[in-house]
């Protein structure tokens, strides 16, 4: 949910909002709220931009871009599998009491508890880094602990 790509132009993966923050945040030193060594994505080992310690800190070294294209696919991909906004909640209500098991697809119906899971996680996702985004520049150690507990 709210794909995000890391910064450096060679690396290019893209990842749940939440999940690489949580990743990248697991790096942020406990005692000091910084990180000491070179950073790189989990995926091909490409080195991130460096993260001054002290702000002001450049945009430029935010290290999170959104992906739009990523998540304007996935989210017409959600809506696809959603079909129209009408459901027969009276036939799953009959099989729920039979004890038939709804296939995995339901759940990705209007209403369905994949659905609105994952549309809980995109908005949490895109509120984190959107918060952090606007706050990068002026971020101390302790902002950085207080963010990474947060997300735990």
């Amino acid at each position: 949910a709210c794909p995000y790509s890391l910064s450096p132009a060679n690396c290019g993966h893209t990842f749940c909002s939440l999940c690489i923050l949580k990743w990248f945040f697991s790096h942020c030193k406990a005692d000091c709220g910084h990180w000491h060594h070179n950073i790189e994505c989990p995926l091909c080992r490409t080195p991130l931009p460096h993260i001054d310690q002290e702000p002001p800190r450049s945009l430029n070294t935010f290290p999170f871009t959104s992906n739009r294209l990523a998540d304007e696919v996935i989210n017409d991909l959600v809506n696809s599998i959603a079909g129209p906004q009408q459901t027969n909640s009276a036939s799953r209500n009959k099989d729920k009491k039979r004890g038939v098991d709804e296939p995995g697809w339901l759940g990705w119906l209007h209403g369905g508890t994949s659905r609105r899971d994952w549309q809980q996680r995109d908005r949490s996702g895109r509120a984190e880094m959107t918060a952090l985004a606007s706050t990068w520049g002026r971020m101390r150690g302790d902002d950085f602990l207080a963010f990474r507990r947060r997300l735990t």
